[in-house]
């Protein structure tokens, strides 16, 4: 005879045990909630840290750092710091140089911390002095969004959008100005492979200010380019560095480069280097149309005289049936500090100078 009791009790233990999971189900939420938010602090503390160590160094040196506010954010799924009015100066004792901006916010993923995105509005300004000199330089930019993916051996990618560009330098005959520019760069590293980077880009709207007089107008509609170099990386621009890349075989593998310059356009492919001097040497084959109409109007301004422009159009006739429309393929060449175009020089090379950038970065 069975007991009356038993479906009863069955009932109350298959309850108790839907609570029991219920309640450990909760428990366990509640210390993932608990572990992630101490996760976060622990997170947003070391990039307070960074921040203030950082700003100490700068002002044990004799420089400063200022900004209307700082704050920091993002919680549960962000780490995110924000500077509000930032203006940072060098140290008196060495290379002067001054930071002044707006708006910078940087994030980063909780699940991905090693990738970073920054965003810079409100404009942005930086003006270097070279030590010793009177030659100042600033550069600056009207927004930014730069986005920075690291690995264990130091940068791995970069991808930026800057907009406003513009560059003012005593080597410069007039300020260097840039609509906007689009630029992404991935470094590979591998036991089997050399050491390699490759930059993709565009910009828009590009003022060089290489001489004087420019037929072709005072800006370059478009410039892209895919560029692939390799060799043991030079760590700066500095000279001493790009020599180095350059004796242990560093090459610039130029996959396309694409021009768009009033009437002028132009796409390539080859190598480039450097030569004993740090002057570019290169080896391309371009694509161009456009070029009767340069050399009328090199003639018309007095660049060229009217025989150098009849042997140049004679000279380069002998590649006009080799593309379509109209177009040459000409062999560019950059040797012995001359860049020419099939017969034509075109403009004479000197060594690479960046010695307008030395000093530390801000």
């Amino acid at each position: 005879m069975s007991l009356p009791v038993m479906p009863h009790l069955r009932a109350i233990t298959s309850s108790q045990i839907t609570k029991l999971i219920i309640a450990a189900s909760s428990v366990m939420i509640a210390i993932l909630i608990v572990l992630h938010t101490w996760y976060w602090h622990q997170g947003i503390s070391a990039i307070e840290r960074t921040i203030e160590d950082w700003s100490k160094s700068i002002r044990s040196e004799g420089g400063s750092v200022q900004f209307t506010s700082l704050r920091f954010g993002g919680y549960p799924s962000v780490f995110e710091v924000k500077f509000e009015s930032i203006a940072i100066q060098s140290a008196s004792n060495g290379p002067a140089w001054t930071w002044r901006g707006g708006a910078i916010q940087s994030y980063a993923s909780i699940w991905a911390p090693d990738a970073i995105t920054t965003k810079m509005t409100g404009g942005q300004e930086w003006h270097l002095n070279t030590q010793g000199s009177d030659n100042k330089s600033r550069a600056g930019l009207v927004n930014a969004v730069v986005k920075i993916e690291t690995s264990k051996s130091g940068i791995r990618l970069l991808d930026a959008r800057l907009t406003g560009i513009h560059v003012v330098s005593p080597i410069l005959i007039e300020p260097l100005t840039i609509e906007s520019l689009d630029i992404t760069a991935a470094h590979r590293e591998s036991p089997s492979d050399p050491s390699s980077l490759r930059v993709q880009g565009r910009a828009r709207q590009a003022k060089f200010p290489i001489t004087k007089i420019s037929v072709l107008g005072s800006a370059i509609e478009q410039v892209a380019w895919d560029l692939s170099a390799t060799g043991i990386l030079p760590k700066s621009l500095r000279k001493h560095d790009l020599a180095s890349w350059r004796d242990n075989g560093g090459v610039v593998s130029v996959e396309s480069l694409d021009l768009r310059w009033g009437p002028l356009t132009v796409d390539a492919e080859g190598t480039l280097s450097l030569d004993k001097r740090n002057r570019p040497i290169a080896a391309l084959s371009a694509t161009v149309h456009g070029h009767r109409s340069v050399i009328e109007s090199l003639v018309e301004v007095g660049q060229i005289r009217p025989a150098e422009g009849a042997a140049a159009k004679i000279g380069l006739s002998m590649f006009s049936n080799s593309a379509e429309n109209g177009g040459i393929v000409l062999p560019l060449t950059a040797q012995n500090g001359w860049l020419t175009a099939g017969p034509l020089r075109i403009l004479p090379l000197q060594p690479l100078d960046f010695s307008w950038l030395h000093g530390p970065a801000p």
